[in-house]
């Protein structure tokens, strides 16, 4: 590994040029070999770079396999003339050939060891394939069902967020000084920073309204912690903040980022964001957006040639100091060495490639398994009967559209489809599918409401497409489509045994179709192995055990809805509240129709007791719970125990409830369990509205439950003296 000052004497000898090189990052178009006239005067001339600059380039994103990457890396190597080797980054979001369950399902495991589990999987994979860098976890909170890419998000809670974030990027990373010795390994880039879950409407790209408490308290806990992790990139968001373009904002990258959180690794725009400062109407131009943007903090450009263009004569023209223009080229070079890049150029492409083995596939089936919520079961109807008269009808019966969102390598011709799975397990098993999920025919319908018919149960396997999530895949409608919902009301009237099993990428808007099944299962896009996944839970092998982590709306009218909502000085369970002039809607409950932290199971866990240790705290010490669970039942049972904390007094108005601490546990039938929940004195308090961080004295009340919902009586701790 090269030492520091063997870094700085590199970056001695570069010119301005070679210094601005390594800050643009371009696709692989740009470096193959067999580019004809047309393409070069296409999208080189749009992008303003020539052969020259692309030979001093530092950095390439999307590159499609291993040998290119080798071609690549090798080609480079010849034209810089400081043989400074390329940074290789992709979009393994969640998985690279192997797909585990998107992050929103995954973050529903609650299951911080089995996320860390597949992020590792994820970087072996992509390391085979000569990448460095992953733009992964992104950590933005969100709230809105509406934005599509709450799909690549943990959901509306800060805790699970922190804990999520710490998962993926130990996974991604291991530890992050040992990066360059673990091939096996790469770089997690954090993202997006900061607050961009907040899109106004919940359409992408939106503009972004946010407090700095706001930001303090709920958006940069998640960012912290995967820093905390050691974390080595750091992507800007599209949005504004307080007015400024995230991409051009000092207070957001210098203030923040640098000196509060002491972050010292690289930053990166998000894709041709540096160039978007024109159209946010805060600089004329590309020059102008380049002088932003670098001098705000932003290392490398992505897909822009603002600075390619630009930062040069910058520079020449003392209009931007060298100093900023060296500090992040250090930092690019750092990153570089830390990989080992600088003694093998092509780090990990000898590694034995596992993409789709019998190991990496066993990973992807448990994840699944624990990331499918139960939000229904009437009647015990799940699991079924494997030698019983079952009906599998609907658009995703026969899909292959199970990966989801944000998959650029896994393949769906290569991932069993829920029919093949459900037929080896179900004896007596019928499928019905239909063609289209927007468009089901009434012959369609005939046919399944026929199989219906002769069927004891039905399985309705329903949902949207996976480009209907994800980014730029926002939707005002969070309902099934039309055609979905006839199909279900048909085979409703002839069978009443029906199963939900719906696929999706976002909170859905169920209230319409939820009657009708007396079970729902959701599968979100559950991966590689989520076919065999979800016919093992089907069929009793394995019990569900995934929670919400996002609160499923009665109405898409009630969005953003969030269980951690701040109290209104009208609420409607007050002792006087007038129900005419109490905060409500005329025509739904203000409540969700399934909460954050719910979800069933085949069994069911009891809390039978609970204690705080010590209810008169004093300053740094810490809080310790305890709590009794049992299973009275007669299977074996997965649950959740959540820790929920309320500040009933405080500077600035506190949520309602807080989700504090959660402990998974698999209880035997008949047994009892005492866990123990440790909540430090740091954890106890706020941000008041001037960014103060504060842990007031007074009263704390805290509850317990399986969900935010349905808890226990609160308990008070009292705080005998406040920071």
């Amino acid at each position: 590994m090269m030492e520091n000052k063997k870094l700085q004497v590199l970056l001695s000898k570069m010119t301005v040029k070679q210094k601005v090189a390594q800050l643009l990052q371009l696709n692989p178009f740009y470096f193959e070999a067999d580019r004809n006239e047309e393409q070069i005067t296409g999208p080189m001339t749009d992008l303003h770079v020539t052969e020259e600059e692309i030979g001093l380039v530092g950095s390439i994103l999307g590159v499609p396999d291993a040998e290119n990457a080798r071609k690549i890396q090798n080609q480079h190597l010849t034209t810089d003339p400081n043989k400074i080797p390329l940074l290789f980054m992709i979009d393994a979001i969640h998985g690279y050939k192997t797909i585990y369950p998107i992050p929103l399902a995954m973050a529903g495991t609650f299951n911080p060891a089995i996320v860390e589990e597949t992020a590792s999987m994820s970087a072996y994979e992509t390391s085979t394939q000569g990448h460095h860098v992953t733009f992964s976890p992104m950590v933005d909170l969100v709230r809105d069902a509406r934005w599509g890419r709450v799909m690549e998000a943990s959901g509306e809670d800060v805790y699970v967020n922190q804990e999520m974030a710490r998962a993926f990027v130990r996974g991604y990373q291991g530890p992050a000084n040992e990066l360059h010795g673990n091939q096996e390994k790469i770089a997690a880039c954090v993202k997006h920073f900061a607050g961009y879950g907040m899109v106004e409407g919940g359409r992408e790209y939106n503009t972004v309204d946010l407090s700095r408490k706001e930001l303090f308290q709920n958006h940069l806990p998640a960012y912290e912690a995967a820093l905390d992790e050691g974390a080595k990139l750091v992507m800007s968001a599209f949005n504004l903040f307080e007015g400024v373009p995230v991409s051009a904002n000092t207070y957001i990258f210098r203030d923040i980022l640098r000196e509060r959180l002491a972050f010292e690794g690289v930053t990166i725009s998000d894709w041709g964001a540096v160039k978007e400062l024109v159209y946010h109407g805060v600089t004329g131009g590309k020059e102008g957006a380049a002088e932003l943007a670098l001098k705000a903090g932003i290392d490398i450009e992505m897909m822009s040639s603002c600075y390619i263009e630009y930062l040069e004569v910058l520079v020449e023209r003392g209009e931007i100091e060298t100093a900023i223009l060296d500090e992040a080229v250090l930092r690019i070079l750092t990153l570089k060495n830390d990989l080992g890049l600088f003694e093998n150029p092509y780090r990990g492409l000898d590694l034995e490639n596992k993409e789709l083995s019998e190991e990496h596939l066993d990973i992807a089936r448990r994840a699944a398994e624990e990331s499918f919520v139960l939000l229904k079961n009437d009647e015990q109807t799940l699991p079924l009967n494997t030698e019983a008269k079952v009906a599998l009808v609907g658009p995703f019966a026969e899909s292959d559209d199970l990966l989801g969102g944000w998959v650029i390598f896994g393949k769906r011709d290569e991932t069993p489809v829920l029919a093949t799975k459900f037929k080896e397990t179900f004896t007596n098993a019928t499928v019905v599918p239909t063609a289209d999920h927007q468009t089901i025919t009434d012959a369609e319908i005939a046919e399944a409401v026929a199989a219906a018919k002769l069927s004891d149960s039905v399985v309705l396997a329903v949902g949207e497409t996976s480009d209907e999530s994800g980014e730029a895949s926002s939707r005002s409608n969070i309902q099934l489509a039309a055609a979905q919902q006839k199909l279900i009301k048909a085979v409703a009237e002839v069978n009443e045994n029906i199963t939900l099993l719906i696929f999706n990428g976002r909170p859905l808007e169920l209230t319409g179709i939820e009657a009708y099944a007396k079970a729902i299962l959701i599968a979100w896009f559950p991966g590689s192995e989520g076919a065999n996944a979800l016919t093992r839970v089907l069929s009793g092998k394995v019990a569900p055990s995934a929670k919400l982590t996002m609160s499923f709306p009665r109405a898409v009218g009630q969005v953003p809805i969030y269980y951690n909502q701040l109290p209104t000085g009208r609420p409607v369970d007050a002792a006087d509240a007038d129900a005419a002039f109490a905060s409500s809607y005329l025509d739904v409950a203000n409540t969700p129709l399934y909460p954050f932290g719910y979800g069933l199971s085949y069994g069911e866990l009891t809390i039978t007791d609970w204690s705080i240790a010590n209810t008169q705290l004093q300053k740094d010490e810490a809080v310790s719970i305890e709590v009794t669970v049992a299973n009275t039942g007669t299977t074996t049972t997965s649950d959740v125990v959540q820790l929920y904390m309320n500040d009933p007094i405080a500077a600035v108005s506190r949520p309602i409830k807080e989700l504090k601490r959660f402990h998974k546990l698999t209880m035997a039938p008949q047994t009892t369990a005492t866990i123990t929940l440790t909540l430090p004195y740091k954890e106890l308090g706020y941000y008041d509205s001037q960014t103060n961080y504060r842990i007031d004295a007074g009263e704390l009340h805290f509850t317990v439950g399986f969900d935010s919902a349905h808890v226990s009586e609160r308990k008070t701790l009292t705080v005998k003296e406040g920071s």
